[in-house]
């Protein structure tokens, strides 16, 4: 028995429904994997009062431009995924305010386990280290600690 060109039409864009809709729900219960993004950019004031561009090295979720349009988060995966890249801009800017804007920071993976995500911050003259914490969920945490402090103690 043959089948008319119509139904196979109709079974092909069923499956292709479906695998939609299961992929619509494995997304959101996917680990948040992070990667480097230098998407941002600030303007800080120099010591001698002028003004300096620099370039935002920051961590951000791997999947924010499949979560988060155009600047819109829907959802509360992208809600936690705007806020974490956000954050974790802010917490870039604020080492580059406080050791120097002229400095390219580095960024290095420390830890990674499911959601959770841990990186130091560094590359400044003045040898300052920071550590960044990320516990992600529906309430994302970060947690920002000197560690460079501590060394020089």
């Amino acid at each position: 028995m043959r089948m008319k060109r119509s139904v196979k039409i109709c079974l092909v864009l069923a499956q292709i429904l479906l695998f939609a809709v299961l992929l619509s729900l494995l997304v959101p219960q996917l680990p948040i994997g992070m990667r480097v993004s230098e998407n941002a950019a600030a303007t800080f004031q120099t010591a001698d009062g002028g003004m300096q561009a620099a370039t935002i090295r920051a961590y951000e979720p791997a999947l924010y431009r499949f979560t988060a349009r155009d600047g819109l988060a829907k959802g509360t995966r992208a809600v936690a995924d705007k806020y974490l890249q956000e954050t974790l801009q802010t917490v870039s800017s604020q080492y580059l305010r406080e050791n120097g804007a002229d400095t390219e920071i580095v960024l290095t993976q420390l830890a990674s386990a499911g959601d959770d995500f841990c990186y130091s911050i560094s590359g400044a003259q003045n040898g300052a280290v920071w550590e960044v914490w990320v516990v992600t969920g529906k309430e994302p945490q970060v947690l920002v600690k000197n560690v460079s402090e501590e060394a020089a103690q």
